[in-house]
C-alpha cells in the first residue's frame, strides 16, 4: 500500500480544520464510501451504535443477489460494517457481540452471493476474525466469551468461522480454553449427525494443538476417524513432536506402513525431526539422504549437509549429478537442482539427451530453465527448451499467448548464431522453415511476430527482463 509522505500529511494539517471539512463534505457528495466515512467520524457514540445495529439487521435479513462481478465491491461494503463496529462500540464486549452478529449474518450474505473469487468470504475469515480476536483479548468475561465462540463455530454452514478457534489461545486463558475443548468434545461424541461430529472434531484438533495436548489430539482423531490410518499416524506424531515428546511421536511414525503414497515426504520430514530430537545421528543421515533423492532441491541438500558436514558439498553434488545423468526420465526438478548447484553443463547435457521429453505446456518450469541455459552460454540446450515452449503455443493455437511465442522465436533467432554444432538436431533455419510451413495459417501469430520485429531490438534482455547471453554460446563440452 502506498504510504503518504510525512510532508504531505503536514501540509494537510496546515490547511486547517475548516478547509479540510469543506473538502471532505464536497468529496462525500457522489462518493458513498467517503460519505460513510464522514458519517462514521461525526456520529455520536449512541448514534454510531444504532447505525451499526441497523446495518447488521439488514445483513441478517438478506439482500438482492450479488453477482460475481459485484462481489469485490460488496466485500468493501462489509469492511465498512466492521469499521463502523470498531468506531461505534465503546467497550470490548460490545465489539465482540457486534462482530458475533456479523458472523451470524454469514448465511444470508453468502447465500445470496456468487463468491467464486472468495472476496466476500474472506472478509469473514480474515478481517472479521481479526477484529473479534483483537477485542476478545481485552474482554474480561472469558467464560461468556468461550460460550459465544462455541455457539458460533458449531453453526458454521459456510465455513468462515473456524478462525475464531484458530486464535482462541490468544484471547482465552488455558483453563477456559480447556472448558471450550470440553464443549467441543461433547459435540464430537454426541453430535446430531456425522457431519456435525466431524466438524466439531476438526475444531477440537486445532484447539488441542494450541493447548499442546497431543493426548487430546490423539483421542479426538481416533474417535473421529474410527481407527488408525497412515494420515492419522502422521498427524498424531506431529502433535506429539510439537509438544516436545519425540519418543511418542516416533512410536506413532513406526506404526505407518513402509509405503505411504503421497504421505512419504511428510512422513520422512517428521521422522527426521523425531530422530534429531532424540539425537540419533545415523538415522538422521539415512533419512536426509532419502529426502534428497526423493526430491532433489537446495533445501534438501542443505538439510543433509547440516548432518554429514558442509565439507562434503562437492562430493554430494557430484554424486547426485551422476545419478541424474544416468537416469532416462526427464525430471524437471532434477534439472533445476543441477542449475542450483552450479552444474550448467551437466544440465545442458541432461536436457539435450531428453529433449523429446520436453513438454512446453510446463512453461512455469521451462522458462526459468531456458533462461538459465541462455545466460550460462548453453545456447543449444536453451534453444531446445525455447522450441518446446514455442511448439506448445502454436500447437494449442491460443492467440492470447502469441506474444510469448513471438518472444521465444526472437530468442531462438538470437541464439542460433551461438550454436556452432547442432549435434544432429534440426538447425535453426530448417526449424523456422518448418514452422512457417506447418503453421502458415496462423496469421495472428505471424502478424504478432511482424509487430515485434518492427520494435527496436533489445539484445540486453529477454522478454522477462533478464540478461541475455546470446553471442556467448559455445560448442557443447559433453
Amino acid at each position: 500500500m502506498k504510504q503518504d509522505p510525512p510532508d504531505e500529511r503536514q501540509r494537510l494539517i496546515d490547511l486547517g480544520p475548516e478547509r479540510l471539512a469543506d473538502a471532505l463534505l464536497a468529496l462525500a457528495h457522489g462518493h458513498p464510501r467517503v460519505e460513510a466515512m464522514v458519517t462514521r467520524l461525526t456520529a455520536t457514540p449512541s448514534a454510531g451504535l444504532n447505525r451499526v445495529r441497523a446495518k447488521l439487521a439488514r445483513l441478517g435479513q438478506g439482500i438482492r443477489f450479488v453477482s460475481r462481478s459485484e462481489a469485490a465491491e460488496y466485500a468493501e461494503d462489509l469492511r465498512d460494517v466492521l469499521a463502523d463496529i470498531q468506531a461505534g462500540a465503546a467497550d470490548p464486549r460490545t465489539v465482540v457481540e457486534l462482530v458475533a452478529e456479523f458472523f451470524r449474518a454469514d448465511g444470508a450474505v453468502l447465500g445470496a452471493c456468487d463468491d467464486s473469487n472468495g472476496h466476500v468470504g474472506g472478509v469473514f475469515r480474515y478481517e472479521g476474525q481479526a477484529l473479534f480476536t483483537a477485542y476478545a483479548v481485552s474482554c474480561p468475561e472469558k467464560e461468556w466469551l468461550a460460550g459465544l465462540v462455541l455457539e458460533l463455530v458449531l453453526e458454521d454452514g459456510y465455513g468462515v468461522r473456524a478462525g475464531l478457534i484458530d486464535s482462541a489461545a490468544q484471547y482465552l486463558p488455558v483453563a477456559t480454553t480447556r472448558r471450550l475443548a470440553e464443549g467441543l468434545w461433547s459435540s464430537v461424541v454426541g453430535g446430531r449427525d456425522d457431519g456435525g461430529r466431524a466438524h466439531a472434531g476438526i475444531l477440537l484438533e486445532a484447539l488441542a494443538r494450541q493447548l499442546r495436548d497431543p493426548a487430546l489430539f490423539e483421542r479426538v482423531r481416533l474417535t473421529r476417524c474410527q481407527g488408525v490410518s497412515p494420515a492419522a499416524c502422521k498427524d498424531i506424531a506431529a502433535a506429539y513432536l510439537d509438544a516436545d515428546d519425540a519418543a511418542t511421536a516416533l512410536s506413532w511414525l513406526q506404526r505407518m506402513p513402509p509405503e505411504t503414497g503421497y504421505l512419504v515426504r511428510e512422513f520422512d520430514q517428521l521422522l527426521l525431526r523425531a530422530q534429531q530430537a532424540l539425537g540419533n545421528r545415523d538415522e538422521q543421515s539415512r533419512i536426509a539422504w532419502r529426502l534428497l533423492r526423493a526430491d532433489r532441491s537446495l533445501g534438501a541438500l542443505e538439510g543433509l549437509l547440516a548432518i554429514i558436514g558442509q565439507e562434503r558439498r562437492d562430493e554430494v553434488a557430484a554424486g547426485e549429478a551422476a545419478a541424474i545423468l544416468a537416469s532416462r526420465e526427464l525430471v524437471l526438478n532434477d534439472a533445476q537442482f543441477l542449475i542450483d548447484t552450479g552444474r550448467l553443463q551437466d544440465c545442458a547435457q541432461y536436457l539435450f539427451a531428453r529433449r523429446d521429453q520436453l513438454d512446453g505446456d510446463l512453461y512455469h518450469w521451462l522458462v526459468p530453465l531456458a533462461e538459465a541455459m541462455e545466460h550460462g552460454g548453453e545456447a543449444l540446450a536453451a534453444s531446445l527448451v525455447y522450441r518446446a515452449l514455442l511448439d506448445s503455443i502454436l500447437a494449442r493455437g491460443l492467440s492470447r499467448y502469441y506474444h510469448h511465442g513471438a518472444r521465444y522465436l526472437a530468442r531462438l533467432d538470437a541464439l542460433s548464431a551461438s550454436v556452432p554444432d547442432w549435434l544432429g538436431v534440426t538447425s535453426h533455419a530448417a526449424y523456422t522453415a518448418g514452422l512457417r510451413q506447418v503453421h502458415a495459417r496462423k496469421a495472428a501469430f505471424w502478424a504478432r511476430l511482424q509487430q515485434s520485429s518492427q520494435r527496436p531490438p533489445d539484445h540486453a534482455t529477454t522478454g522477462n527482463g533478464a540478461s541475455s547471453a546470446a553471442g556467448r554460446g559455445r560448442a557443447p563440452r559433453w
